[in-house]
């Protein structure tokens, strides 16, 4: 794997079953570490989040060496980089665009936007106990976008 070169490895996937057991794990490690539903997704999020950022990362390498090497360009605006996160950025990080960006129709909360999916990445291979019902185990794909939008310069409160 080392000894190939980056861009080469484009069109390499990681088959869903090892996916699965990973994440499983990484469910299984926060579970032995934290006490509460909110700790459970604040590490999921913090763990995405470093996904996110080295995602970002490869995406646009990949992306500006493709398009144009001498002239790489960064969006700076919020919208349009939603709707990069929303299509190319998702494509290449899960496969599938993903279904919907909307904004929030919430008085007071017209700076929230959302990205929908109506295939689960990551929840589809783990079971949530009983207790922890309203645990999301998404929380993970959550903080892949918040890693992104972290590295694309989008600090979050």
């Amino acid at each position: 794997m080392l000894d190939r070169p980056r861009d080469k490895t484009r069109s390499d996937e990681v088959s869903l079953s090892a996916l699965q057991f990973l994440f499983a794990e990484m469910v299984s490690y926060c579970q032995e570490r934290v006490s509460g539903i909110a700790d459970f997704e604040r590490l999921l999020g913090s763990m995405g989040r470093h996904v996110g950022i080295r995602l970002l990362i490869l995406i646009t390498h990949r992306t500006q060496t493709a398009s144009n090497p001498k002239r790489p360009q960064r969006e700076t605006r919020l919208l349009k980089t939603l709707l990069w996160l929303h299509t190319a950025f998702w494509k290449s990080a899960f496969g599938f665009q993903a279904d919907s960006l909307e904004r929030s129709t919430e008085s007071g909360r017209s700076d929230e936007y959302m990205i929908s999916t109506n295939k689960p990445l990551f929840a589809s291979g783990i079971s949530v106990p009983k207790d922890m019902s309203q645990l999301s185990i998404e929380a993970f794909t959550a903080g892949i976008v918040e890693g992104a939008l972290e590295g694309l310069g989008f600090k979050s409160p």
